[in-house]
């Protein structure tokens, strides 16, 4: 089944993103891979918020259970939002502006704008705003993503 929630939001990218939930998936996954797994579950709990928002489903999880599994991931981002505005990275600032996104629609507006404005520090931080001549393709056209579509939230 495939959700997409942020299909107005280029925040992840694929080719970038996939091998990563695949060295979790297979169990690979290193200890150095932190930051993605708190992207993971931030991408997970806003999956299971939307999945739980349907009235009717054939994955065989109830909306209740998918209610209770997106409060838990969503508070395992939420619990570590120090540690993700300490990191200078892609990973960490794709994490805050998909909580910040989520929260302007879901309650939170306050926590959104401030979480907004503090993503524009540290994608400022990362240097994604800026172009760079060792980024590869893909790296590339991501940092021109998530960099555009942080600029248009804070606008």
């Amino acid at each position: 089944m495939v959700l997409q929630v942020h299909w107005f939001s280029l925040v992840i990218y694929e080719p970038t993103f996939r091998p990563m939930f695949d060295s979790v998936r297979k169990g690979t996954a290193l200890p150095t891979q932190r930051p993605f797994l708190l992207l993971l579950s931030t991408v997970l709990g806003l999956g299971a918020w939307y999945h739980a928002q349907r009235p009717q489903t054939t994955s065989g999880i109830s909306p209740e259970e998918s209610k209770q599994w997106s409060e838990r991931l969503i508070a395992n981002s939420e619990s570590r939002m120090v540690e993700l505005l300490d990191q200078s990275s892609m990973t960490a600032v794709q994490t805050m502006v998909l909580l910040g996104t989520f929260y302007v629609y879901h309650g939170k507006p306050n926590l959104s704008f401030s979480l907004l404005g503090a993503t524009v520090k540290s994608a400022h931080a990362a240097g994604l705003h800026k172009s760079s001549s060792v980024s590869s393709k893909d790296e590339t056209e991501e940092r021109k993503r998530v960099w555009w579509t942080i600029y248009t939230w804070d606008r």
